[in-house]
């Protein structure tokens, strides 16, 4: 496993065991950025979150999507699974919570405000299991 130059966040290899610890690790220094930056920017930085209902659908025909009022810089995306990714991200990791530790490929598209992702290894790991309610919460610019 290799990590990021700012942030120390766990970059997991090919052959690298995912484990729910490294995601843990990333999700509480990516936490303790966004609190960094929210309070040097006084109020620079703002907040949108909501939820919303997985349909059961997957794969590049049938991504997620979802439209802030702004650019989003960071999306964290949560429910029966869980998934991040900081603006730019072609690539991330989302785990589905099948009951092992295994993550999965989310490929994502930044496109204006909106940000969409799709897995090809079924609804559940698109964040996208039929009727679950997922939550989410995304860090955009003040402006």
């Amino acid at each position: 496993m290799t990590h990021t130059t700012n942030y120390n966040l766990n970059k997991f290899e090919a052959a690298d065991r995912v484990t729910r610890d490294g995601f843990n690790q990333n999700a509480d220094r990516i936490d303790a950025a966004i609190k960094s930056v929210a309070d040097a920017a006084a109020g620079g930085v703002r907040i949108e979150a909501g939820t919303y209902t997985g349909t059961g659908t997957f794969w590049q025909n049938n991504p997620n999507s979802l439209t802030f009022s702004a650019q989003p810089l960071l999306l964290f995306v949560c429910g029966n699974g869980f998934m991040y990714a900081m603006r730019g991200q072609s690539l991330t990791i989302g785990d589905g919570y099948d009951g092992g530790s295994a993550g999965y490929q989310l490929y994502l598209t930044w496109s204006g405000n909106t940000v969409s992702w799709y897995s090809g290894h079924g609804a559940t790991y698109q964040l996208n299991k039929a009727d679950q309610v997922y939550s989410y919460i995304a860090l955009l610019p003040a402006t």
